[in-house]
Parts: C-alpha cells; structure tokens; sequence
C-alpha cells in the first residue's frame, strides 16, 4: 500500500522539489502570518512512499532517494538531498523538510513515523554533512 510523503518548506519562498527526478512539485511558503509553521504540498501531487526501489515520485528503501529543490529555477543548496529508508523499517508516514537561507545553503530533514532518519546540511562553499 502506498502511503503519502508530506514535503514541507519552512521559508518565505515557494519551493519547488523534484522526488527522484520526477515533476517539480510547489510547496507553498510560510511567513509570520502563519507562524512560521512548515507549510506542505497538495497532497494529490505526489509524492508517495512505495516498498521497493526509488522511482520518479516515488521514495522507496531498496536504494537511495534523491530529492532537488529550486527556487524560480535556480536550484537551493548547491547539491541534491540524497537518503535512504532502511530496508524491513515499517512505514506508516513520511516528511521531509527543507530550510534554506540562499540559495547556496539549506538544510534537509527526513522524517519516518515521527522520528529523524537523517539530515543533511548544505553549506556554501562546503560539502555537505550527513
């Protein structure tokens, strides 16, 4: 069964995320007027979690996800959020959150029933940590 993977972006700018090559999807902004709370995707537009091999729109735990974000075309943080869901790890929910401060540097989190599963921080001028 396919279960839903929420994207959510934490800046004042629509992000647009790309789930294993596939379509840019829109994440709206926040801002004071909402309280700075992580706003998500319409959750129509993908993406979802399936068992089995990473695919376009698809973050799967036979391989490793890799997620791009751009902002008006210009890709955030130099370099793709690249993780993976260990295998036999039961999956009953997905998020994935996505900080940035310029384009240059931004930081991901993801997140599987509540818990972190990994972070990467991409900082300009360095290479990224895990």
């Amino acid at each position: 069964m396919a279960v839903s993977v929420m994207l959510f972006n934490a800046s004042s700018l629509v992000i647009a995320i790309s789930v294993n090559q596939g379509p840019q999807i829109a994440v709206p902004p926040t801002g004071a007027s909402l309280d700075w709370a992580p706003q998500n995707q319409d959750p129509d537009l993908g993406p979802e979690y399936a068992p089995g091999f990473p695919a376009p729109n698809v973050i799967g735990n036979a391989g490793v996800n890799v997620l791009a974000a751009k902002i008006a075309g210009v890709p955030v943080g130099g370099m793709p959020f690249q993780f993976a869901i260990p295998a036999g790890q039961p999956v009953g929910s997905v998020q994935i959150y996505v900080f940035f401060a310029t384009v240059q540097s931004c930081s991901w989190l993801a997140v599987v029933d509540g818990k972190p599963i990994t972070q990467q921080m991409n900082l300009a001028g360095d290479v990224p940590m895990l």
